[in-house]
């Protein structure tokens, strides 16, 4: 979840003509704290503290379940109640971030083109 959301901020932030190598090395030259963003201590303390905060306003709970080997597991459970907060109709993935295994079609003339989902 940390790693998530510190690549959207990078998105956002990095110009499209700029390679994500090339952006990273000059984003940590500009400040000496810029490089934390990319250490995976700070991506995960991200996604705790994001984790903790969803579960004290009631929007995750944990939950332990059994694997097939009979170990426990945790999980994160959406409650029944927050459901009704969760955007309808929209992919927690979204296509493009998907790989692609077939060619995209050609849009032509009369016809519409595009992948297949």
């Amino acid at each position: 979840m940390g790693k998530t959301l510190v690549n959207k901020y990078i998105a956002s932030i990095k110009p499209i003509y700029t390679s994500f190598s090339e952006f990273k090395e000059d984003f940590i030259k500009e400040g000496e704290d810029n490089g934390v963003l990319f250490t995976r201590e700070f991506q995960l303390a991200l996604g705790t503290f994001l984790i903790q905060i969803m579960m004290e306003v009631d929007m995750i709970k944990v939950g332990v379940k059994l694997d097939h080997e009979g170990n426990n597991i945790t999980i994160l459970e959406i409650p029944e109640e927050a459901i009704p907060s969760l955007p309808i109709n929209k992919p927690i993935s979204s296509p493009l971030d998907l790989p692609m295994i077939v060619t995209p079609k050609p849009y032509a003339e009369g016809k519409l083109g595009g992948v297949i989902l």
